[in-house]
């Protein structure tokens, strides 16, 4: 990572909150409400979850913003691997007791259909000062802050290298601390690499990165 770029983002991202505290309250404060919302879906909570309140736990995820029938995604997530293993996959990749490289290789081999983008908002929504948020909007992000040997690829993302990036993006909450922003988690840094408003990824991209499920 480019200390230098890091340092001009954190400046663009200090003005933007001091010029517009009213969306950056808001911002938090739906933050806050996601990371309230999944971590109240204890193991046990989600060992039991039907099959109506899995459509819920998955369709207010970011990562399926993209998709114009959610029902369709979550349907066939429980076809694909079956209703049983697929709740109990999702308890274990949040609470399971291995250590987190673990737990998303595991997931990651036995689940079809859920890919980086839907496994680390959830990891981040019940971790948010240890997990970050990956999409193509970080990987963008990150690379517009220097960041090299970043997993262009799903299958690149493996357990290990996730736990890699995120010790990054923490690097990055601990900058945002020393902003004034005493609260600041890794989600708060995927709202950080989201605005900038001369990035030429966010055109590039568009909402084409929330399919990278």
């Amino acid at each position: 990572m480019d200390p230098d770029l890091l340092n001009q983002r954190l400046e663009i991202y200090k003005e933007h909150i001091t010029r517009h505290p009213a969306q950056f309250e808001r911002e938090a404060s739906e933050r806050a409400r996601r990371c309230a919302y999944y971590q109240g879906w204890t193991r046990d909570r989600l060992l039991g979850i039907s099959e109506a309140d899995l459509f819920d736990y998955i369709s207010g995820l970011w990562a399926t913003l993209g998709w114009g029938n959610k029902r369709y995604l979550v349907d066939k997530l429980v076809r694909d691997n079956g209703f049983d293993p697929l709740r109990s996959a999702l308890a274990d990749l949040t609470w399971g007791g291995d250590p987190l490289v673990s737990r998303w290789d595991q997931f990651k081999a036995g689940i079809r259909g859920c890919g980086p983008a839907i496994m680390s908002e959830l990891l981040c929504y019940h971790y948010p000062s240890d997990c970050m948020v990956w999409n193509r909007r970080a990987y963008a992000g990150l690379s517009q802050l220097g960041m090299r040997q970043l997993p262009l690829h799903n299958y690149q993302l493996t357990g290990r290298k996730y736990a890699e990036l995120s010790l990054e993006a923490k690097k990055i909450s601990e900058r945002l601390k020393g902003i004034g922003l005493p609260d600041a988690t890794l989600l708060t840094v995927d709202t950080m690499i989201l605005f900038h408003p001369k990035a030429s990824w966010v055109s590039k991209w568009g909402n084409s990165w929330f399919k990278d499920i």
